[in-house]
């Protein structure tokens, strides 16, 4: 990893002197496109996938969450966006209320809002039958680990904290 971070910073001055160097306005706007891809493309490989996980959570939900189309996928508002567009998903249950809570007040999304001891409803009534997955970003954890049974299965990615319920 560091002989391609020393690499690209050497394409990248070498773009840069170039680019300052040559009249031509299309040599120049190409060594100037050079110099930027040098300083953008290590960025992939300096970086570990938990850095871009802090970050953009999208990517460890991608990553870690193997979800079938029969998983239930209960999620906070804090990451419900995310998941959904990760896992391709249009019926994620939400526990914690946020911003969707506008949304969710519509008779047809009313559902998936589950409050107070509704996620313990839902994994009681879904045992033996279906998985549960619940991803929450860390700091919500707290709000509604009591209602997950003691046989959940936990793992953690960055901020983003996954919960395996086998049926």
């Amino acid at each position: 990893r560091l002989a391609v971070l020393v690499g690209a910073l050497l394409v990248g001055i070498g773009c840069a002197a170039v680019a300052y160097g040559v009249t031509r306005p299309w040599a120049r706007l190409i060594a100037i496109a050079g110099a930027g891809a040098a300083l953008i493309v290590p960025l992939q490989v300096a970086l570990p996938d938990r850095a871009f996980d802090q970050f953009a959570p999208g990517s460890a939900i991608e990553r870690y969450a193997e979800a079938t189309p029969d998983t239930i996928i209960v999620s906070d508002s804090r990451l419900f966006g995310a998941v959904a567009r990760a896992l391709k998903r249009d019926d994620v249950y939400v526990v914690t209320p946020g911003e969707i809570e506008y949304g969710l007040s519509y008779a047809e999304s009313r559902h998936r809002w589950l409050e107070g001891d509704m996620l313990g409803q839902l994994i009681a009534a879904n045992r033996g039958r279906q998985e549960i997955l619940v991803i929450c970003w860390s700091s919500n954890e707290p709000r509604f680990t009591p209602q997950l049974p003691p046989t959940a299965e936990r793992s953690q990615q960055g901020n983003v904290v996954f919960y395996r319920i086998a049926p």
